[in-house]
């Protein structure tokens, strides 16, 4: 009986994490977008994207890696600037605990897709 609800957390585990591995990667999509606009050159848009999916794929390998932390707190407070810029003419400490949410909801996010990836990128 245990077995059974074993398995069965562990198929909806990683039903749960493969739909957000697109989101780590259209999240690179973007942020390619937007260096190569920031210069109006294509090739920054080329070389961060390639950055970008090659550090992926690095960190995918080990995602329990003190890389794979900085990569993903590092994202993760991006998204919670992003927040506070969207959210800083709202009154009464909103503008401290939106950003903050999105801190968190963006780690998770990350933490998932990463997990995600490596389970696409398991040797065994």
């Amino acid at each position: 009986m245990g077995t059974s609800r074993n398995v069965r957390r562990g198929v909806t585990q990683a039903e749960f994490n493969s739909s957000l591995g697109p989101f780590l990667l259209g999240e690179i999509l973007v942020a390619a977008g937007l260096a190569g606009y920031r210069f109006s050159n294509w090739y920054v848009f080329g070389g961060v994207l390639l950055a970008g999916f090659l550090l992926l794929v690095i960190l995918a390998r080990n995602p329990d890696s003190i890389f794979s932390m900085v990569y993903i707190l590092l994202m993760s407070a991006g998204w919670a600037y992003v927040a506070h810029v969207f959210s800083k003419d709202v009154e009464s400490g909103g503008a401290i605990v939106i950003p903050a949410l999105a801190f968190l909801v963006s780690f998770g996010v990350h933490y998932a897709g990463l997990e995600s990836l490596a389970d696409l990128t398991a040797d065994d």
